[in-house]
């Protein structure tokens, strides 16, 4: 059994993520209100949690990291919907924490691409959903993860409940 960094920050923190999925399923992605309130969440969580993410990517992967609030930005725009405002997101959460929780959200985002959404049906862009450069950082975070002691997803895992948590109230609070 893997018993790696990745494997124990998985493990400890599978209920938040839970948590989060099932906030975001309200979400109807083949009707423009399900699609606008699921992005205007992604937005919400993701602007203050965007610095620490950036920094992580680029500064610790050496990856470039796509600008994921302006493709949701120019999303919501397409739609005609305002960003919403920003959730809070506690103080001190370490990148490394937002670097694992955002990352690993673009691969769940990529099978609700394949499932189809209703910008597709509309001839939008759907930058946001379709954007496939998350799965680079997604290998460089497992890589850097792998070279990390085991006890590091013990420590990381706290500061990634917290990151769930700003995407969990980012969906309950969303349209």
């Amino acid at each position: 059994m893997d018993d790696g960094a990745h494997a124990r920050l998985r493990t400890a923190t599978r209920a938040a993520h839970d948590v989060v999925d099932a906030a975001f399923a309200r979400f109807d992605l083949h009707a423009r209100d399900g699609l606008a309130g699921f992005l205007g969440a992604h937005h919400a969580a993701l602007a203050p949690l965007w610095p620490a993410w950036r920094r992580f990517v680029e500064e610790e992967l050496r990856l470039a990291a796509p600008d994921y609030p302006a493709m949701l930005a120019a999303d919501l725009a397409e739609l005609e919907v305002p960003p919403p405002a920003p959730v809070a997101a506690p103080d001190g959460i370490g990148d490394a924490a937002v670097g694992y929780v955002v990352t690993g959200s673009r691969l769940g985002l990529a099978t609700l691409a394949r499932q189809g959404f209703w910008g597709q049906t509309q001839g939008l862009a759907g930058r946001y959903l379709q954007d496939d450069r998350g799965r680079a950082v997604w290998a460089g975070l497992r890589d850097w993860l792998g070279d990390q002691p085991a006890a590091t997803g013990d420590v990381l895992a706290a500061d990634a409940m917290r990151v769930f948590t700003v995407f969990a109230q980012a969906a309950r609070q969303a349209g």
